[in-house]
């Protein structure tokens, strides 16, 4: 048993509160905190992921269609299509990545 405390992590981007919590040869486990009005810019993932909406409300646009997202919802978004995020609301937007690996 481990008990992992996310408020003791150190993010591993310098542009946004990106915390990996956990990761083995299957899975990869991230939170991503993004400020009101921040972003996360186009970009792609080789690899299949589900995203968990902890907190806040926002935007992702995959692949040039806008999606609105908030807390509850949950994404599967298929590897190699374009994605970004943003966090439209006056609080957090905490998200729950969990990467697929094989």
């Amino acid at each position: 048993m481990e008990i992992i405390k996310t408020n003791e992590l150190e993010s591993i981007l310098e542009t946004i509160s990106a915390k990996k919590i956990f990761s083995n040869k299957n899975i990869e486990i991230i939170e991503i905190l993004l400020l009101s009005g921040e972003k996360i810019s186009i970009h792609k993932n080789d690899v299949t992921a589900l995203f968990n909406i902890i907190e806040g409300k926002g935007f992702v646009i995959i692949d040039s269609k806008k999606y609105y997202v908030e807390k509850g919802d949950f994404l599967k978004i298929e590897k190699d299509l374009d994605r970004e995020w943003e966090n439209i609301g006056n609080y957090p937007l905490k998200i729950h990545v969990t990467k697929l690996m094989n």
